[in-house]
C-alpha cells in the first residue's frame, strides 16, 4: 500500500492580537479546512489560528515578515509569498 503526501497550504497571516500587538503568523492548512479559514476571515470574525492548522513560525511585534524573515520561511517550508492560494486550491481539488 502507497501513503499519499498530505497536501497543505502556506497562508501567511497578520493580524493584531487581543492586547493590540501586531503580529503575523505561518500556517500550513489543510484545503478543507482553507474554506473555512476564508470564510471566517471574510466574516471579520476572531480567529483562534490554531483551529485552522498548524502554526509553523510566528512574531509578535511586527505585521509582516521582513524579507530575511521571508527569505528563510521560504527556504525552511517552501512559503511562496506571491501564490495564489485559491487558484491552488482549485487545482488540488479537481485533480
Amino acid at each position: 500500500m502507497t501513503e499519499t503526501a498530505e497536501i497543505n497550504l502556506l497562508e501567511l497571516i497578520e493580524m493584531s492580537l487581543e492586547d493590540e500587538q501586531e503580529a503575523w503568523a505561518l500556517l500550513s492548512i489543510s484545503p478543507e479546512k482553507y474554506l473555512a479559514y476564508k470564510e471566517d476571515v471574510e466574516a471579520k470574525k476572531a480567529l483562534d489560528i490554531n483551529s485552522y492548522g498548524d502554526v509553523l513560525a510566528y512574531k509578535i511585534g511586527e505585521k509582516y515578515p521582513t524579507e530575511e524573515e521571508e527569505q528563510a520561511l521560504t527556504e525552511k517550508f517552501g512559503y511562496q509569498p506571491n501564490l495564489n492560494l485559491e487558484k491552488k486550491i482549485a487545482e488540488i481539488m479537481e485533480g
